[in-house]
């Protein structure tokens, strides 16, 4: 008895350890397709727990055309949800800090320990690499 009660234990400990999605703190950098299929926009994600920021930045090529909107070189608060240990949604919340800023999911799969791939709600792809 006592040993299933061991074996019983050691199971559900393994299978709880398992669950646990990985640690997606540190720093990012990627790319986002831009909405006009030009040059993508360059991605700096910081990740700290369940929170943390997404900065864009439009490539030197895109720079040319002179046009740079208010929300590129800043910090837009996003949070992690539903993070597994294959997926995670990260929730960019840029209406917090500028009306009309990015507000959208990304659901990303995890392809290895540096890289995530996947879209944004509206269809873009994005990539994030560490």
């Amino acid at each position: 008895m006592l040993r299933f009660i061991v074996a019983l234990s050691l199971a559900l400990c393994g299978a709880t350890l398992h669950a646990q999605p990985p640690d997606l703190s540190g720093k990012w950098r990627g790319t986002l397709e831009t909405k006009s299929g030009t040059a993508p926009m360059e991605l700096y994600v910081v990740i700290k727990g369940r929170t943390g920021t997404l900065r864009m930045s439009l490539s030197a090529r895109a720079l040319g055309s002179g046009r740079l909107g208010a929300c590129y070189d800043r910090d837009l608060p996003l949070e992690v949800v539903e993070p597994t240990d294959t997926d995670v949604v990260l929730d960019v919340q840029g209406a917090k800090v500028l009306q009309g800023c990015l507000n959208q999911k990304a659901r990303l799969k995890l392809v290895d320990g540096k890289t995530l791939e996947g879209t944004l709600a509206d269809g873009r792809a994005m990539k994030l690499t560490r």
